[in-house]
């Protein structure tokens, strides 16, 4: 699958966002993380059906060291309820975070800082 300059640069910002919150810790056997594992599976179906900012988003990424086991025992593509849930979550947070661009775009302007 072919990822655009856009996408690639978003999925490297929620990948180093998400490192740093979890330490490059693998989340399920505290080795060193080196992957990131999709919950719900990086596929051109579900590219689809969420969107590639769903996909790539840091709530839906899990650092996990270099065992296939570690990185498949986040996959919940085969359960839609966990899916929707995550989706909505992932939702939620995205309109929050431009709620919050505006919100501190209007206060730098009103203070006179560039954004």
């Amino acid at each position: 699958m072919m990822r655009s300059t856009e996408r690639y640069n978003y999925y490297k910002l929620q990948k180093k966002f998400r490192f740093f919150i979890d330490g490059r810790i693998c989340c399920r056997c505290g080795k060193k993380a080196k992957w990131t594992a999709h919950r719900i599976a990086n596929t051109e179906t579900n590219v689809a059906i969420y969107t590639w900012q769903v996909i790539d988003h840091n709530i839906n990424i899990v650092p996990v060291c270099d065992n296939t086991e570690c990185n498949s025992s986040y996959n919940i593509g085969f359960d839609d309820n966990k899916c929707k849930k995550i989706y909505e979550l992932i939702k939620l947070n995205m309109e929050t975070q431009i709620n919050n661009y505006v919100y501190y775009a209007e206060i730098n302007k009103k203070i006179g800082v560039k954004n």
